[in-house]
C-alpha cells in the first residue's frame, strides 16, 4: 500500500483509579491516589518519599462520586466522577475515527492485575467499556453510510499469548508449540502464521465471536491450569472500505483496529522474593519484561528489542510505527498496592514520550491485487526452484539443511498471507465467507437461546475460575442417571465421559453424579456424588472417599482432580442449599474453604491469625503445589510440593511474622528444598510448559521455535540449606558481662537439631577481653562510651547433617552478613571462629537494643540430591513430610551421635550410643530396642530425658 506522508504523533495515554474492591475494603484500605485536571497524584503511604505527581492526556477519576441506576450503571452524581461514555467519547470515538480515515489504531489497556483494566477495556452489564460500545459504534456507522460507492468489509481475529505461545481463540484447534509469528521483510511488519479471520456484518456476530474466544481460553485455561491473568488477549479488526469513484476505478482504505488486553503486570516480588534460577528466563514474564524494554527504548529515542518477545513483535506497529496508539493505565487507589500503582504510573509516564508516524493506508483496489498476485507469484517461483540459503562457509551440511527449512517455512508463510490478502481483497470471496459466518451465527444463536432456558431449568455445573470474567462460561447439564465425569484423551475416544474433562489429575472414570428424580412431583430430586479409587473429589473443600458416595446440594462446590472447579446449581430445587445465607460464591471461596480443610485456616470464623497478605498467598499457591505434585507423578519425578507456613524468625523476619513457602521434597534422597513463592510459580509455570510439551507430542528439537528450554523445574542444585536458628539474649551485654553458652538449634517446625555454642566478650580495641572490674552496676554508665565485643562462635553438638557446616549471622553495627568457616568432620563440630564488632558510642537506642532484642544465628549446610538423607527418608516413611526428626543435646560436646539407618545393626548402635552418652534412660533405650526389633522406628530421644539423665548421673556423682 501507498501510504500518505506520515506526521508524528505521540502515543496517548490515560490513567484510571477504579474504586476500592472487597479485598481493600476487608483491609481497611487508605486512599493513596488524588487528580487535579490531567495530573495524577501518588501518595507514599509511609511518608518515607515524597508525593509523586505526572501529567497524562487524560486522567480519569472513578473512584467515587458516582450513583448506580435501575440498570446497574454507575452514572456521575457530581462533575467528577468519569463514567464509561465519558471514557469511551476520548478514547474509543478518537479510535474509531481514525479507523474511518484509515490510520492504523490501537488501544492496550495495562496495569496490575484486578486494576480494572477488563472494566475499561470490556465493563460488565450495562455498563459496557470501550471495545464493545466501539464495536456498536462502527457498525452503526455502517449501516448509516448511505454511500452506494463505498463498499465496507470488516474481518475479526482474536489472539491470546502465554508463556510465549500464541493461540488462535476462534479456533477449537489447538496447533503444537502454538502459532508462528513471521516477519514480511518487504511490508516490515509481523504476522501471525495462520491465524483465522472471520468476515462479520454487525455487533452480534463479532460479540458471538468473541464469546466463542472467550470459551475457547477457558477451556484450554482450565486444562493446563494457566493463569488467565498472566495472558494477554488482542482482538484485531481489519477495517476495509472499497471505495468506487466517479471514473470507475476503485480504492481500497485500510485500517487495521488493535484492542490489546495485556495480562498482569504485578511485581513477581509481591508474593515472594525473586526467584533467582528461572525468573530472567521465564517466558510467563518475557513478553512484559520485553515490552517494559521496549517503551523504554522509544522513550530514549533507541533502537527497541521488538523481537525478543511474541508480543512486542506484534505491537512492533503500534509503538513507533505506523499506527496511531492510546494507552489506558487501570490505577488501584489502595495504599497496600502502592509500589505496584507507582510502577504502573512510571510505564504510562515513559509510554507517553513514545511517537508514531502513522499514515493513511489507501491504494487502487486493482493494483493493489495485481502487486499481491505479481508477489506470490515470485515467491512460488523461488520456492520451486530451491531457497538459496546464502553464504555457507563453515556450517556443516546439517546446519545448511536446517537454515534452507527455516527459510522455506518464512516464505511459505508470506505466500498464505499473501493469499489471504486477495481473498479479503475479493468481493466475491468476501460475501461467501460472510454468509457461512451468518449460517452458523443462526445455528449456534439457536444453541445459545436453548442453554439460557435450559439454565434456569435443568441441574448443572458451572466453572469457577480465578479470572471472574472466565467464570460461568463453561456449563455441563446433567442428565437422569449416570452422569460420568472422566477423561477423553482423544477425538477417536469410543467411550466418551458424559462431562469430559481434560488433565493430568483426571481418570478415565473419575467420578459420577447420579441424578435420580423424585418418587412423585412433590418429592425432591436426590444427586449422589461418587468418584472412582484413587481419583481426587472435593466436595466443599473436603476430599470425598471412593466407597462412601456424597450427596450434591444447590450451591454445593465440587473439585474434579486438581484444578477442575465448578460449582452445582438446582434449579429445580434452589432451597435445598447447605447454607442459604451464601451469595455470590467464587473462586476465591471454593479455594479458602479447601485452604481450611487442608490446616490453613484463612477465615475468620476459624480464629485464625493468618493475616491478610498471608490468606491471599495461601490461596495463590496451594492449588498450585497440589498441581505440582501431579506433574511430577506424570513425569516420574519422585517430588512431593507442600505449603509451609515458616515463623518469622526461622524466615530470618520478625518473630511476629511469617512467610508462606513450598517445600520441595525428593522422594528418593529425603532432602527437601524450601521455595520462596517467586521461584516456585516460576517452576510451576516451567513444569506447566513440559506437559503443555508432552501433550502435543512435542518430541522433536525444531530450532525454529523461539521458547526456551530451560532446565529441569523439578532439580534443585547443590547449595546450602538451613538446618535451623539459634538466639541468644543479649541482655548482660549492656552491664560488660560475658555471654557464654549454648542455644538450641530450632527447625521451622519448631523441633530441636542440635545446639551451638557462642560467647560474647566484652574487650579493648586491641581484642584483649575485659575483666571483672571492668563490670558497670547500671546499664546507663555506658552511655557515650565505646563498646567493643569479641564474637566466638565455638562448638555444634549432636547434629546430624554435618556437610560442610556453618553459622551465618548479622553484625549488628555494619549490617553485613557473617558467615564462618565451614567444618564437615562428626567427631570435631568446632569452629572457634571469631569476630569482632565495634560500637563507637553507646546511646539509649543501643541498650533498648540489648534489652529487647537477640542475637539470630542461622546453622546451614550443604545439600545435594546426590547425597541421601536417610532421617528425612525414614521420616516420610512414618507419616511425617518433613525434612528432619527432633534430636537431643547433652553436654558432651563436639560429637555427632550416629545416624539413624534403616540397617537394624546400625539402629542398635545408635540407640546404645545415646545411651552411652547420657541422651538417653534405661526405659527409653528398652523402648528404642523393642521397636526395632518388631521392624518399627526407635523413638528419637527428647530433651527433657536427656536432662532427666543428666541429674540422676550428678546426683549418682
Amino acid at each position: 500500500m501507498a501510504p500518505s506522508a506520515p506526521a508524528e504523533e505521540n502515543v496517548k495515554v490515560a490513567v484510571r483509579v477504579r474504586p476500592f474492591n472487597q479485598r481493600e475494603r476487608d483491609r481497611n484500605a487508605k486512599l493513596i491516589i488524588s487528580m487535579d485536571g490531567n495530573r495524577t497524584i501518588i501518595r507514599d503511604p509511609e511518608g518515607k518519599n515524597p508525593d509523586k505527581s505526572f501529567t497524562f492526556d487524560y486522567s480519569y477519576w472513578s473512584h467515587d462520586g458516582y450513583v448506580e441506576q435501575e440498570d446497574k450503571y454507575l452514572a456521575p452524581a457530581g462533575p467528577r466522577y468519569v463514567d464509561q461514555k465519558a471514557v469511551f467519547d476520548d478514547l474509543g470515538q478518537t479510535v474509531l475515527e481514525n479507523a474511518y480515515n484509515g490510520f492504523n489504531t490501537s488501544l492496550f489497556a495495562y496495569g496490575q492485575t484486578g486494576s480494572g483494566k477488563s472494566y475499561s477495556m470490556v465493563g460488565y452489564g450495562a455498563n459496557k467499556g470501550i471495545v464493545p460500545i466501539s464495536f456498536e459504534a462502527l457498525f452503526k456507522h455502517i449501516s448509516e453510510n448511505s454511500d452506494s460507492n463505498v463498499k465496507h468489509h470488516v474481518t475479526f481475529s482474536m489472539l491470546e499469548i502465554y508463556m510465549e505461545q500464541v493461540t488462535d481463540l476462534c479456533s477449537k484447534v489447538r496447533v503444537a508449540k502454538g502459532l508462528k509469528v513471521r516477519e514480511n521483510v518487504k511490508l516490515g511488519r509481523f504476522f501471525v502464521e495462520g491465524l483465522s479471520k472471520h468476515p462479520v456484518s454487525s455487533y452480534e456476530e463479532i460479540n458471538r465471536k468473541m464469546e466463542e474466544g472467550t470459551s475457547n481460553r477457558t477451556i484450554a485455561a482450565t486444562n493446563m491450569n494457566a493463569t488467565s491473568s498472566r495472558a494477554h488477549t488482542v482482538v484485531t479488526l481489519q477495517y476495509d472500505q472499497i471505495i468506487t469513484g466517479d471514473d470507475g476505478r476503485k480504492t481500497t482504505r485500510t485500517s487495521e483496529i488493535n484492542l490489546v488486553d495485556l495480562a498482569g503486570s504485578e511485581r513477581v516480588s509481591a508474593t515472594g522474593a525473586v526467584g533467582a534460577r528461572f525468573r530472567e528466563g521465564a517466558q510467563i514474564n518475557k513478553s512484559l519484561s520485553t515490552l517494559g524494554n521496549v517503551i523504554s527504548a522509544l522513550a530514549q529515542g533507541k533502537k527497541a528489542p521488538f523481537r525478543d518477545s511474541q508480543l512486542t513483535k506484534l505491537l512492533a506497529n503500534s509503538l513507533g510505527g505506523n499506527s496511531k496508539t492510546i494507552m489506558v493505565a487501570a490505577l488501584s487507589p489502595a495504599d497496600i498496592n502502592y509500589q505496584e500503582t507507582l510502577s504502573t504510573l512510571r510505564y504510562a509516564d515513559s509510554a507517553k514520550q513514545i511517537k508514531n508516524k502513522a499514515a493513511v493506508n489507501e491504494s487502487a483496489t486493482d493494483k493493489l491485487i495485481r502487486e499481491l498476485r505479481e508477489e506470490n507469484e515470485k515467491l512460488k517461483a523461488f520456492l520451486e526452484g530451491g531457497v538459496n540459503v546464502g553464504d555457507t562457509a563453515g556450517m556443516t551440511q546439517a546446519e545448511i539443511e536446517k537454515l534452507r527449512k527455516q527459510l522455506e517455512a518464512e516464505l511459505q508463510a508470506q505466500l498464505a498471507e499473501s493469499e489471504a490478502n486477495i481473498q479479503r481483497m475479493s468481493e466475491a470471496e468476501f460475501e461467501r465467507r460472510l454468509e457461512e459466518i451468518k449460517k452458523s451465527y443462526e445455528q449456534n444463536k439457536g444453541q445459545e437461546d436453548e442453554k439460557t432456558v435450559r439454565v434456569k431449568t435443568t441441574p448443572h455445573l458451572v466453572n469457577l475460575n480465578e479470572d471472574p470474567s472466565l467464570s460461568g462460561v463453561v456449563c455441563h447439564f446433567l442428565h437422569i442417571g449416570d452422569n460420568v465425569v472422566g477423561l477423553r484423551e482423544t477425538e477417536a475416544d469410543t467411550v466418551v465421559p458424559d462431562i469430559p474433562l481434560a488433565h493430568i489429575s483426571i481418570q478415565h472414570r473419575h467420578a459420577t453424579i447420579t441424578y435420580r428424580k423424585g418418587e412423585d412431583e412433590n418429592a425432591p430430586s436426590r444427586f449422589i456424588l461418587s468418584c472412582g479409587e484413587n481419583c481426587t473429589v472435593l466436595l466443599n473443600g473436603k476430599a470425598i472417599n471412593s466407597e462412601f458416595p456424597s450427596e450434591l446440594y444447590h450451591n454445593d462446590r465440587v473439585m474434579f482432580g486438581t484444578n477442575h472447579l465448578f460449582l452445582f446449581k438446582n434449579p429445580t430445587n434452589p432451597q435445598s442449599a447447605r447454607d442459604e445465607t451464601l451469595e455470590n460464591i467464587d473462586w476465591s471461596f471454593a479455594q479458602s474453604e479447601i485452604a481450611d480443610a487442608r490446616g490453613f485456616s484463612t477465615t475468620n470464623k476459624s480464629g485464625s491469625n493468618i493475616d491478610d497478605d498471608l490468606r491471599d498467598q495461601i490461596l495463590k499457591l496451594l492449588p498450585m503445589t497440589s498441581e505440582a505434585t501431579a506433574i511430577a507423578e506424570q513425569f516420574g519425578k519422585k517430588r512431593v510440593f507442600e505449603l509451609v507456613i515458616m515463623s518469622g524468625l526461622s524466615a530470618g523476619l520478625a518473630a511476629d511474622e511469617a512467610k508462606v513457602v513450598v517445600k520441595m521434597t525428593n522422594l528418593e534422597t529425603g532432602n527437601a528444598w524450601m521455595l520462596n513463592a517467586a521461584d516456585f510459580i516460576d517452576r510451576r509455570f516451567e513444569m506447566q510448559a513440559m506437559l503443555r510439551r508432552f501433550q502435543e507430542g512435542d518430541t522433536s528439537d525444531d530450532d525454529d521455535d523461539e521458547s526456551s528450554q530451560n532446565e529441569d523445574p523439578f532439580f534443585h542444585p547443590p547449595g546450602f540449606v538451613n538446618v535451623g536458628y539459634c538466639t541468644w539474649f543479649l541482655n548482660c551485654l549492656q552491664y560488660r558481662i560475658e555471654l557464654d553458652e549454648k542455644a538450641q538449634i530450632v527447625d521451622y517446625k519448631g523441633r530441636s537439631e542440635g545446639q551451638v555454642k557462642l560467647s560474647i566478650y566484652c574487650c579493648d580495641e586491641s581484642g584483649n577481653v575485659l575483666d571483672e572490674d571492668d563490670i558497670v552496676e547500671e546499664a546507663d554508665e555506658l552511655l557515650g562510651e565505646p563498646l567493643n565485643l569479641k564474637l566466638t562462635v565455638h562448638n555444634a553438638y549432636h547434629i546430624r547433617r554435618v556437610k560442610r557446616l556453618r553459622v551465618r549471622f548479622t553484625d549488628p553495627v555494619t549490617l553485613d552478613t557473617i558467615v564462618t568457616n565451614e567444618i564437615d568432620n562428626p567427631k570435631n563440630l568446632t569452629w572457634d571462629y571469631v569476630h569482632y564488632i565495634s560500637i563507637p558510642e553507646i546511646d539509649q537506642a543501643w541498650l533498648e537494643y540489648f534489652e529487647k532484642e537477640s542475637l539470630l544465628c542461622f546453622v546451614e549446610c550443604w545439600q545435594s540430591d546426590s547425597d541421601t538423607n536417610v532421617r528425612a527418608i525414614e521420616g516420610n516413611r512414618n507419616g511425617e513430610n518433613t525434612a528432619g526428626t527432633s534430636s537431643s543435646a547433652s553436654e558432651t560436646p563436639n560429637v555427632a551421635p550416629a545416624s539413624r539407618t534403616t540397617n537394624l545393626a546400625e539402629e542398635l548402635m545408635a540407640a546404645y550410643q545415646d545411651f552411652r552418652e547420657n541422651r538417653r534412660g534405661g526405659a527409653s533405650l528398652a523402648a528404642a530396642l523393642e521397636n526395632l526389633l518388631h521392624n518399627q522406628p526407635a523413638p528419637p530421644p527428647t530433651n527433657e530425658e536427656a536432662e532427666e539423665v543428666k541429674e540422676k548421673n550428678e546426683e549418682i556423682k
